[in-house]
């Protein structure tokens, strides 16, 4: 029997296929002048349906992947980052809740990097999702452009990241709004899967005594060295 999280893995990732396949690599849009930044590390959280598609896509643009364990970045850390970026800074991508985002953000400032483009997305009431997008004036253009293509919008998310521009002549914030809903939860939770979401700090929500938000947000973003030019 086909169980919820394999349903779900399977529906997402077939949804996205068609756009995993068809999406142009970098530097491969009309009028994509420049470059783009190299994001050598794909980092996602498998409890998620949207995460599963969204590595699906990395991976169709040959970014190697690193799926969190329970959401904690702390193996990660430990084993590759810290050593990785001490020899070097280099650019890593993600979607993942909150708490993972903001901690790789601040163990990136101390290496000399920072974050390039950052989306929230924000389930709505209405069955869509507000991405908002804060990043390279290139990244909105090319959110519209795949919006209008129905791209679903983890491959979408995907294709911005990998797609973030070096040099960008403005870096503004505006909200594209696609389909979707809350995002789809798909593994049994731990108790370390419950500490992993306050692991690196506590929403106000969940300090008011409500339930850990397993529906999201979740975050897509990519964080960079920053550029000498």
């Amino acid at each position: 029997m086909t169980n919820r999280r394999k349903f779900l893995q399977t529906s997402l990732s077939v949804s996205a296929l068609p756009f995993t396949t068809g999406l142009m690599k970098p530097g491969e849009y009309e009028g994509e002048a420049g470059s783009n930044i190299p994001v050598k590390k794909g980092i996602f959280d498998g409890r998620y349906a949207e995460g599963e598609a969204f590595a699906q896509t990395l991976s169709g643009f040959d970014v190697p992947l690193y799926e969190l364990s329970d959401g904690d970045i702390t193996t990660l850390w430990v084993d590759e980052l810290d050593l990785l970026w001490r020899q070097k800074p280099v650019a890593i991508a993600g979607m993942t809740q909150f708490g993972p985002m903001f901690a790789l953000e601040k163990l990136a400032n101390e290496h000399g990097m920072q974050m390039m483009l950052r989306i929230d997305h924000q389930v709505r009431k209405d069955e869509t999702i507000a991405h908002v997008i804060k990043g390279p004036v290139e990244s909105i253009a090319l959110a519209e452009k795949l919006k209008k293509q129905e791209v679903p919008w983890p491959a979408l998310s995907a294709a911005l990241l990998t797609h973030c521009r070096i040099e960008t002549s403005r870096r503004i914030e505006q909200t594209v709004v696609t389909p979707g809903g809350s995002p789809a939860f798909i593994q049994e939770t731990t108790n370390d899967a419950l500490h992993s979401v306050i692991h690196y700090y506590t929403p106000q929500a969940i300090q008011e005594g409500h339930d850990i938000p397993w529906d999201g947000p979740l975050f897509s973003w990519v964080i960079a060295p920053v550029s000498k030019a």
